[in-house]
């Protein structure tokens, strides 16, 4: 049964094929536990392929195709990693102005692994303290970011965590984050 401490949050979750199974599976299950409203996101408009251990395996239905998202109808961001699919959706301009449009209205967003790189591809980590999954520390530094050496990072709004192990702390970190601030934002009581 849901908690309900999350309930009327509308969480977008960006993937592409090849997402990392478990690193949107975890996340997506734990918030929905605590009662917010999960939506995929993707340049598909019907399903996009989850790999787990590196081997196809399950395909996710897409709720909104990404042509049609707006920023504006959700509270929060979810960026799985996944190689393929964080480097196809950091090549795509729709992404990056998706996920521009979250940071630049101080929403929060909540990256791991691969992930990172989809921030790192929108030019939006100046300043701001991260870790990192597969990208190299000179990438992130010449980005302007600020490295940390954790597992997980918590930097106002922006959760960041490297790898696949780190997934219950990530889920658990994004869900504190979202509801701490759903306790003292009024708008995020509200369904966008």
């Amino acid at each position: 049964m849901a908690s309900g401490k999350l309930q009327g949050v509308r969480v977008a979750i960006l993937v592409g094929d090849g997402f990392e199974e478990l690193e949107l599976l975890d996340p997506r299950s734990t918030l929905d536990h605590a009662g917010a409203a999960m939506f995929v996101i993707a340049p598909s408009k019907t399903s996009v392929t989850g790999w787990n251990l590196g081997r196809e395996e399950k395909q996710v239905p897409v709720d909104i195709p990404l042509k049609s998202a707006k920023a504006q109808d959700f509270h929060s961001l979810l960026l799985p990693g996944g190689r393929t699919s964080a480097t196809r959706l950091s090549t795509n301009n729709d992404t990056v102005e998706f996920v521009r449009d979250f940071i630049h209205a101080g929403k929060p967003v909540a990256a791991i692994g691969e992930g990172v790189g989809i921030l790192l591809q929108a030019g939006v980590l100046r300043g701001r303290r991260v870790t990192l999954g597969l990208l190299s520390e000179e990438d992130l530094k010449n980005a302007g970011a600020i490295y940390t050496n954790e597992n997980l990072v918590r930097d106002g709004n922006l959760i960041t965590a490297r790898k696949l192990d780190d997934v219950s702390a990530f889920s658990r970190e994004m869900t504190h984050l979202l509801a701490d601030l759903r306790q003292h934002a009024p708008n995020m009581r509200k369904t966008a």
